[in-house]
C-alpha cells in the first residue's frame, strides 16, 4: 500500500498528513490554498463529503453542500467555490477521466442553463432543453449546447 504525504510547515509546527489517493491530496492542497483554510478544516472537508462530491459541488458553484460540513460557514463555503472552481477541473483522477468529464458535463450544464436564462427563459425550461440536447450531441461545447437547446424551446 502506498501513502502519498503531504508536509505542513508552520513557523513553529510541522504536520505530516497522510493520503491514499493523489485525487485527495492534490485537492487537500487546494483547499488550503484558501485563506482561512488550515489543515484542520481541509481535513474536515475531505471526510464530511468524497471528493468527487466536492469536486462537483465546486464546479456547480453550490457553497451549500459545503456549509452542510461541521466548521464550514457560509462565508468560507462561498470563498472555496469562488477561487477553487476554475482550477478544479486541472486535477486528474486516478481512476480514469469519468468523473473529470463528469464535472465538465456539470459545468457545461450550468453555463449553458445559464446563458439560455440570461437570453430570458425561464430555468425550468432551460433545463430541460440542455438536458435534452446532452443527450442528443457527442462531445458538444457550451456553444452547442445553447444553440441546440435554442432549436429544441423554439421547436414544438
Amino acid at each position: 500500500m502506498l501513502v502519498l504525504a503531504h508536509l505542513h510547515v508552520k513557523e513553529d509546527l510541522m504536520q505530516l498528513f497522510g493520503f491514499l489517493e493523489e485525487e485527495e491530496r492534490q485537492l487537500f492542497r487546494l483547499l488550503l490554498s484558501i485563506s482561512g483554510v488550515g489543515p484542520k478544516l481541509a481535513l474536515a472537508i475531505l471526510s464530511g463529503l468524497q471528493v468527487h462530491e466536492i469536486q462537483e459541488a465546486i464546479v456547480s458553484n453550490m457553497p451549500e453542500r459545503l456549509f452542510e460540513i461541521t466548521g464550514v460557514g457560509k462565508k468560507t463555503a462561498a470563498r472555496i467555490v469562488l477561487e477553487l472552481r476554475d482550477r478544479i477541473l486541472k486535477l486528474r483522477p486516478s481512476g480514469g477521466t469519468k468523473s473529470v468529464s463528469r464535472l465538465s458535463e456539470s459545468s457545461m450544464r450550468d453555463d449553458a442553463v445559464n446563458a439560455l436564462v440570461t437570453l430570458g427563459f425561464l430555468r425550468s425550461v432551460a433545463q430541460k432543453a440542455v438536458t435534452e440536447s446532452l443527450t442528443s450531441l457527442r462531445n458538444p461545447q457550451v456553444e452547442d449546447l445553447v444553440r441546440d437547446a435554442l432549436l429544441t424551446i423554439r421547436t414544438p
